[in-house]
């Protein structure tokens, strides 16, 4: 029955279902104040250490220490919970799993505490799956290449466990892994696993009950290779003890029981499984193995071999063969090689917190497709992996529509091979409306596409920076990841330039000759992310809500709605906005022949609109203008110069339809554009 709770003061009417399950688990993570501290959003809160091992520390003996002893301030790790992890430990994970970055780190935590002998058993796999999709050669709207199941052994694809092929299970790496460190090592060797066939104590009657079988009559051990061959039909029993009851005379023997011939169960095919002591000394496996994505069917032959194969290491990222190659975004769209030379102004877009980008694709699991539309791939409905983003039933969703910015290559003359963190380097100004200066907040995502040949814009990777948690999210990208979790979150200024540093998602992925990198940004990227109110935050405070739920913030003793807000992001030399790709390819060559030159077209962004109080312009080219606006007969309503942007006051002006004219005071340009006053 639908449960009625009450959380921070709102009463709210769940269905028992695993999505209602998760946004109450959700609102517990993120609202939660533990011991009077900060919400669980934070990094420093206390309710991190019933979550993260690396934040809940224990003592030498295991035990876990006091919390009034412990956060003064989080985390103060006197003995790490990973010191007590000194097992041998086969971590398998996708691109496209929620928790890929968590099981990166918990590999180096547990390989950094390991003693010597299972240091060298901490083995890291990391295949193009979503976290439904591991072992499978589908994932999203793709389709892989067969090899993708070749180092676990199996691929779980979309088929019903029912028909998994048992065989191939226990033929794949990830049961040789234990069979090696639970029977076959130089710390515990216990032998062959083995099945007991308990006595039994159960007469079965034959011959119409004048004879009587008790089987086995004792304990009967058989290796678990020797019960798997027997059930394939391949192996027999040998030395199975035995009681008959003829006319009650009772005599015990011992048998052998030949192979059957046939398999037992079905699924089995009938080849004898071998010997448990594998071939695989995982001791000489590499410590890290990934599959390197490349381009599937795009139709170019020079591709065929870029890409699609797996990568071993010694670690993750990789140190060694990467170089770091800057990638600049242009006003107008261009991404190249080349920092701007001039100020280029500014790409301009509108972030509305109730009217959301979506998520297509990516790390997601309980993610769902817009109106249960269904991949073409996987059917489940699921928005994970690399999702076609042009796809007609959802581009206008999530891409090519209001909100959402785009940076585009030209087309690579070579292959491009990037393999660990990217990072984003990002100069950007919020402008919330009805505010013209004052605290605010708002958030940045960026998504990088593969543009096929035909059209096609698979997902590839993201990330995202929460401008309270800029210097936090800079510290991880300028630290290799690891964190100050006492950085203080903060609002920013309206109207003010700020960088954000940040690294995305990991990914190992190849993008053939012939294909484009586009970068898109947005501020919103919803279900996955909760949209952005463009609201200040109290220090310390969080503010959960969803799109449309007419939820208000109030701040400093003022009640707040969610706000509009206009989006900039700068191209300059003093600002130049740009992405930092790890580069594996030894050759690279570069994106484009010539440096292109900076865009000189004039765009303009009016808001809101319609406009009842001010109308507010903004101009994505740094320069003086002459604006005039005209009334639907051509009448002059007014005329004014300005720079960058300007703000009228449409309280002045009759309703109606008006036409806004703006003239590039230098080049001579002009650009125009309609507003309605009501």
């Amino acid at each position: 029955l639908p449960k009625t709770l009450t959380i921070n003061g709102r009463t709210k009417t769940f269905q028992p279902n695993q999505f209602d399950a998760s946004t109450l688990a959700i609102d517990h993570f993120v609202r939660m104040r533990y011991e009077g501290g900060v919400p669980g959003y934070y990094p420093n809160s206390a309710g991190r250490a019933d979550m993260d091992a690396s934040f809940a520390p224990v003592n030498e003996f295991g035990e876990s220490i006091d919390p009034n002893d412990l956060f003064t301030p989080l985390p103060n790790l006197n003995y790490s919970r990973y010191r007590n992890k000194d097992v041998a430990a086969y971590h398998l994970t996708g691109w496209w799993d929620i928790f890929t970055d968590g099981q990166i780190e918990t590999w180096r935590l547990m390989r950094e505490h390991a003693g010597p002998v299972n240091n060298k058993l901490q083995k890291l796999v990391i295949g193009p799956w979503a976290h439904q999709t591991i072992g499978s050669t589908q994932t999203g709207d793709m389709q892989y290449k067969e090899n993708v199941a070749d180092l676990i052994g199996f691929d779980l694809g979309n088929v019903d466990l029912d028909e998994l092929e048992v065989e191939n299970l226990l033929k794949s790496e990830i049961v040789s892994w234990f069979r090696y460190t639970l029977n076959y090592n130089n710390y515990a060797n216990i032998g062959v696993p083995k099945v007991l066939l308990p006595e039994s104590r159960k007469w079965q009657n034959l011959a119409g009950g004048t004879i009587k079988v008790r089987v086995p009559s004792e304990d009967y051990k058989i290796t678990f290779i020797e019960l798997i061959n027997f059930i394939n039909g391949t192996g027999d029993l040998k030395g199975l003890k035995l009681d008959i009851d003829v006319f009650g005379i009772i005599s015990s023997q011992t048998i052998d029981i030949p192979p059957l011939g046939e398999p037992i169960i079905p699924e089995l095919s009938g080849d004898q499984i071998g010997a448990a002591i594998d071939s695989i000394n995982f001791v000489n496996v590499p410590d890290v193995r990934f599959y390197v994505i490349g381009p599937v069917d795009d139709g170019i032959a020079e591709n065929n071999t870029a890409g699609n194969y797996w990568f071993g290491a010694d670690t993750f990222p990789l140190v060694n063969d990467i170089s770091w190659q800057k990638m600049y975004m242009h006003q107008g769209g261009k991404l190249n090689e080349y920092a701007p030379d001039q100020d280029e102004g500014y790409t301009i877009y509108v972030h509305d917190p109730d009217d959301q980008v979506y998520s297509i694709g990516g790390a997601n699991m309980i993610v769902r497709l817009p109106d249960g539309h269904q991949s073409t791939v996987v059917r489940n409905g699921n928005s994970h992996g690399q999702i076609n983003l042009a796809d007609t039933r959802w581009k206008h969703r999530t891409m090519d529509r209001h909100g959402v910015v785009s940076f585009e290559t030209e087309l690579l003359k070579d292959t491009v091979s990037v393999i660990g963190f990217p990072v984003v380097t990002l100069y950007a100004k919020s402008n919330p409306g009805g505010a013209v200066d004052g605290p605010t907040d708002t958030d940045f995502f960026v998504r990088v596409l593969d543009v096929y040949p035909d059209g096609r814009q698979f997902f590839v990777v993201e990330g995202c920076v929460n401008a309270r948690a800029r210097d936090y999210a800079r510290y991880m990208a300028e630290n290799d990841g690891h964190e100050d979790p006492n950085l203080p979150f903060t609002n920013i200024n309206i109207g003010e330039i700020y960088e954000y540093v940040f690294r995305i998602m990991p990914i190992a992925y190849t993008w053939g000759k012939g294909h484009k990198i586009k970068i898109l940004i947005s501020s919103s990227n919803h279900t996955r992310y909760q949209v952005n109110p463009n609201l200040p935050i109290a220090d310390g405070d969080f503010f959960r809500r969803q799109p449309l739920d007419g939820q208000k913030y109030i701040f400093n003793g003022e009640e707040m709605a969610p706000r509009v807000a206009v989006q900039r992001v700068a191209h300059s030399p003093e600002y130049p906005t740009s992405i930092s790709f790890p580069i594996y390819n030894k050759n690279y060559i570069g994106i484009s022949e010539v440096q292109p030159g900076a865009s000189d077209d004039l765009n303009i962004t009016l808001y809101p609109n319609p406009a009842s109080e001010q109308i507010n312009i903004y101009m994505n080219i740094k320069q003086e203008y002459q604006l005039t606006l005209y009334n639907t007969i051509g009448q002059e309503a007014l005329r004014t110069n300005f720079r960058d942007q300007v703000t009228l006051d449409a309280s002045k002006f009759d309703k109606g339809i008006y036409v806004v004219e703006v003239r590039n005071a230098k080049s001579g340009k002009t650009i125009t554009s309609k507003v309605t006053i009501q």
